[in-house]
């Protein structure tokens, strides 16, 4: 081997000295290549001759030393380093019979005054065959992993790294076809006595027992139908094997190139479509019913979207790709694997061209996928409302877009477990800009935005996290005072009162500082401050505040429809208040004391939308039980203070709330 080590000893990082050890993981702490191989024994004596004394061992290894080792310990089959030594072997054999891991190379005999004459005259005659040496490399990164023996069949490096444990070895029908044929095919050079040596360790007899599959490993098969019958049986441990779906996961690149699964040759014409085909994406058994299996790469959409406003949200517990990239995957994705998108990195930087993009995915703690792909831009911004999903209030989605909404597909939404949530009733359109969709008390933890390239549709995922509430507990009271100018709303907390500024309950917001503009004037505010702002610095914040003004913005353009008034879609409170404001929509006045035949509609919409905002909140701060407070003038007739009660009492009933 050019060197000697005591048995039963190593080197450990961080101590002087060789220290006991099994012979498990004997060959994995041989370091070739290091000069000082440190100390054994236990006193500082530098005469070997001392017992219990540790002296100075140097040596240059030989490059051969695997081989040696493979040589020597498998001419003994009672060497307590045979059985670890004829697993590593198995191993090697699988990679390259069966995944297509490892291929052979072989190496001519250099000349003289070639660079690899002097590691060709030190390889030992029992790798040599003829002017050959062979190799084992790996198909990936060309890494020498072992090479072929005329008295071991094979021999491993000392980097390679078996993954297979012996029993599933020894199950594998596919390996043991192949160690039949090899045991059959014995050329005259190997020698004899060592040969016969190896084939009757214990784990070959038992291999060499067992009635040999009838698989050609020579022939091509005809057709990727005859290929799919010959899966070779994978264990659970392998890095293909997910296992929160119960599935092996391959993607084309890992069928083609960095892993040939299906043995050591070409895959046939159409292969690669055909197993798409048949087993992708659907629940069909691999190897006899075992295991299930799919191709990730039919899940990924040909095209990705990049949504710029999600780099500059102003909302946290918004996740997506890096730069604003959407996950480019398939609603299949999120049923097939119960996994969180995030859990999708990227590996080293993602290079962007203008309108192509490149990145090597990390799926799975696994590198699974390398991307090259096409994108189109998306500016939309997205709100959900309530932050979580309300026992008391509808989940709403509003959707913007300062050039137009009109021809953008519409969002898709998906809860927890990847099934699709469906809307109640159809999208709601707002002029040009604004589509609203309601949910009915689902928050959507996945929001899919659909695009369009080349003619098809295609889509990325957005993936929220729900603020939900943790305190439930205490009582709350809510009080709404509705006044002609203004309207205030507070709460009081096991006795503390506070102004309700909305802030526990502001919306999930995907959305740009520019787009943040249209957002409030025309939906949910992202939290209000306690007094109008002064200062013309805090006006052109454009900051929200309270008390509200009681006006209404009607954008229903006269449609309202008086037995099912919607809330958002047929008009919203103008949150947003500053110096020349543009009022896109007709604002309503005189809310409080206007005739009822024109103004109580508006007065229900503009209390509706206060109590739903109030209720959501306080769902946020956290109560056990929850009651409603509301006031009104005595100078109101019986008719007006009819028509309010009317309200009070129907809202809270709907929402199973107490009034007083």
């Amino acid at each position: 081997m050019g060197l000697h080590l005591r048995p039963g000893h190593k080197i450990e990082e961080g101590k002087k000295g060789w220290v006991p050890t099994g012979y498990e993981d004997f060959l994995t702490d041989i370091k070739v290549g290091a000069i000082d191989l440190g100390y054994w024994g236990e006193k500082v004596d530098k005469s070997i001759s001392s017992p219990d004394g540790h002296s100075p061992i140097y040596s240059i290894p030989n490059p051969w030393a695997a081989a040696y080792l493979f040589n020597f310990v498998l001419s003994d089959n009672s060497h307590p380093l045979a059985e670890p030594l004829i697993v590593q072997l198995l191993n090697l054999l699988s990679d390259y019979t069966l995944y297509g891991s490892a291929e052979l190379r072989e190496l001519n005999r250099p000349s003289e005054g070639d660079p690899f004459y002097k590691l060709w005259a030190m390889a030992p005659d029992f790798i040599r065959y003829g002017d050959s040496i062979y190799f084992f490399s790996n198909t990936a990164t060309g890494e020498i992993l072992g090479g072929l023996s005329k008295t071991s069949l094979a021999w491993t490096s000392q980097q390679y790294v078996a993954k297979e444990e012996k029993n599933n070895l020894l199950a594998n029908e596919a390996l043991t076809s192949f160690l039949h044929q090899a045991h059959q095919a014995k050329k005259p050079d190997f020698t004899e006595d060592a040969f016969n040596t190896f084939w009757q360790h214990a784990s070959l007899v038992q291999i060499l027992k067992t009635v040999p599959p009838s698989i050609e490993f020579q022939a091509q098969p005809a057709s990727p139908e005859s290929w799919l019958k010959r899966l070779p049986p994978m264990d659970r441990k392998s890095e293909f094997y997910d296992d929160l779906s119960r599935s092996f996961v391959f993607d084309e690149d890992s069928l083609t190139r960095d892993r040939q699964i299906f043995l050591n040759q070409a895959n046939p014409p159409g292969f690669i479509d055909e197993i798409k085909r048949k087993k992708s994406d659907v629940e069909l058994p691999m190897n006899s019913g075992a295991y299930r299996w799919v191709i990730l790469d039919s899940l990924l959409e040909p095209c990705w979207i990049n949504q710029n406003k999600v780099e500059s949200s102003l909302s946290e517990g918004i996740h997506s790709m890096e730069k604003g990239f959407l996950y480019p995957f398939k609603p299949g994705y999120l049923q097939q694997f119960h996994l969180k998108l995030k859990d999708l990195k990227i590996l080293g930087k993602m290079n962007i061209g203008n309108q192509n993009a490149r990145a090597d995915i990390q799926w799975n703690e696994k590198r699974k996928v390398s991307l090259n792909t096409q994108f189109v831009g998306d500016t939309r911004s997205l709100a959900i409302w309530p932050p979580f999903q309300s026992n008391f209030v509808d989940n709403y989605v509003v959707e913007y877009d300062v050039v137009g909404i009109e021809k953008l597909e519409k969002l898709e939404f998906f809860d927890e477990s990847g099934s699709q949530i469906t809307c109640s009733g159809p999208a709601h359109h707002i002029g040009q800009n604004f589509r609203i969709y309601k949910l009915s008390k689902m928050f959507p933890r996945y929001i899919r935005v659909l695009g369009k390239y080349k003619g098809n549709l295609f889509g990325g995922f957005l993936e929220f996290y729900e603020r939900r509430p943790t305190n439930k507990q205490g009582n709350i009271t809510i009080g709404f005072d509705f006044g002609t100018s203004h309207t205030s709303i507070a709460y009081s907390k096991d006795g503390t009162r506070s102004i309700m500024n909305f802030q526990k309950a502001k919306p999930i917001l995907v959305a740009d500082q520019q787009s943040l503009v249209g957002m409030l004037y025309n939906f949910l505010p992202p939290g209000l401050t306690d007094a109008k702002p002064t200062r013309k610095e805090d006006w052109e914040k454009r900051i929200p505040w309270q008390p509200f003004q009681t006006q209404w913005m009607d954008v229903s353009n006269g449609q309202i429809n008086l037995d099912a008034l919607k809330f958002i879609e047929d008009g919203t409170i103008p949150f947003l208040h500053y110096a020349e404001e543009t009022r896109l929509n007709p604002i309503i006045e005189n809310l409080k004391w206007g005739a009822p035949a024109n103004i109580s509609i508006y007065r229900t919409l503009f209390l509706k939308q206060l109590l739903m905002m109030a209720v959501a909140e306080a769902e946020a701060i956290g109560f056990e039980n929850l009651k409603i407070r509301w006031s009104f003038p005595k100078a109101f007739s019986p008719t007006q203070y009819q028509n309010l009660k009317s309200f009070w009492t129907s809202i809270l009933s709907d929402l199973r709330l107490t009034q007083q």
